[in-house]
């Protein structure tokens, strides 16, 4: 029986080519489970992302065996190409595993990392976090499942497994998953409507993003701190739209739902926002 922090869910990435005998999940033979599924017994090797779900093997855990298709093992094959692979048998699988519903929810998924290069484990876990990302709004406001300041207790959580895991790999999987949430950030402020993300609130989430980020400032700027502020930035985007658009009949100010222009700069870049409107001759800072 696994403790509470072991995992119980198992992703294995097999070359159908040539399957190992041995991977870092104990009780787990790729090449001998791969031999008895139909993926495994076809004329010709498994494209990338065949996915087969095993149910009790190891004993009370789940295993998912993914394909890293027929030009993983060969010599000519591009490193960068073995590494797409590598993202989508381990995103393949994920999926999988994710559709079981309910009764995976608050396990630690184990990603077998036996026959993927230590160079490609970042894409190993940004993989795993990037499949596991689903947008929805059907039980409350805002909801999602990226959401890094609720609790993760009805999420998978994903963990590296290996016979041996140095630290270049360690911190190469970290990096995956920093990649991957700020991807799924992306995501969920973009699949957002409008009505529940407002540039105020859209400034109000950016900065609660980044607080504690460093070499990074936000400076969320209300109306009257734009007028002093944030002119030279106000003129900068203005006359860029006059030399793309021709002279600006008015600039609206920000209304009372849209009271902030967000700037941010990172070392020695910058960046402001502001809205064209389609059709019209104004630009809307907010």
């Amino acid at each position: 029986m696994s403790s509470k922090n072991s995992p119980t869910v198992f992703v294995v990435p097999v070359d159908p080519s040539s399957p190992s005998n041995s991977s870092a999940v104990d009780g787990v033979n790729p090449s001998k489970l791969w031999s008895t599924l139909p993926a495994g017994k076809g004329s010709k090797p498994a494209k990338a992302g065949t996915t087969q779900v095993i149910f009790n093997t190891p004993t009370e855990q789940i295993t998912a065996l993914s394909s890293l298709g027929p030009a993983f093992s060969k010599k000519q094959t591009p490193a960068d190409l073995r590494r797409e692979a590598v993202k989508t048998a381990i995103g393949s699988a994920v999926q999988q595993v994710k559709a079981l519903g309910e009764g995976v929810h608050g396990q630690i998924v184990g990603v077998d990392l036996s026959v993927v290069p230590d160079s490609d484990a970042h894409a190993a876990s940004e993989a795993a976090h990037l499949a596991y990302y689903d947008f929805d709004l059907k039980t409350e406001p805002l909801s999602s499942h990226f959401e890094p300041e609720k609790p993760a207790s009805d999420k998978l959580a994903f963990a590296p497994v290996a016979r041996t895991i140095s630290e270049q790999v360690k911190q190469a999987w970290d990096e995956g998953k920093i990649y991957a949430e700020a991807q799924n950030l992306a995501r969920t402020l973009m699949e957002l409507p409008a009505n529940m993300l407002t540039p105020t609130l859209f400034v109000e989430r950016i900065a609660k993003e980044a607080k504690g980020l460093k070499n990074v400032e936000v400076l969320p700027r209300d109306r009257g701190e734009c007028a002093i502020s944030c002119l030279r930035q106000i003129a900068n985007v203005v006359w860029r739209w006059s030399i793309q658009n021709g002279p600006l009949r008015r600039v609206c100010a920000p209304s009372s739902a849209c009271p902030r222009v967000l700037q941010s700069r990172q070392n020695s870049l910058s960046f402001t926002t502001a809205e064209r409107r389609r059709g019209a001759q104004s630009l809307r800072l907010c």
